[in-house]
């Protein structure tokens, strides 16, 4: 079991690769959330030239993770998930 401990559940969060970084563009939202098993689908698909990230956080009884940090080792935040 990773560190996360048991019953955890993900939120999945996608931007446009135009409006990165994390918390910057109004194109950012939520895929998924409570996803109880490793994977998510995300039936949209981008416009020719563009492209989409994607980020995937775990929570469970303890809290939420994060999104992961920039290299300067700020936290990359958005509150398009719960």
């Amino acid at each position: 079991m990773p560190s996360g401990g048991t019953d955890a559940v993900y939120e999945v969060m996608r931007g446009a690769l135009d409006q990165f970084p994390v918390g910057s563009g109004a194109a950012e939202t939520c895929v998924d959330s409570g996803v109880a098993g490793q994977s998510a689908q995300d039936g949209t698909t981008p416009s020719p030239g563009s492209g989409f990230y994607y980020l995937v956080r775990a929570r469970n009884i303890c809290g939420a993770g994060t999104y992961g940090s920039a290299s300067g080792g700020s936290p990359w935040m958005t509150s398009v998930c719960p």
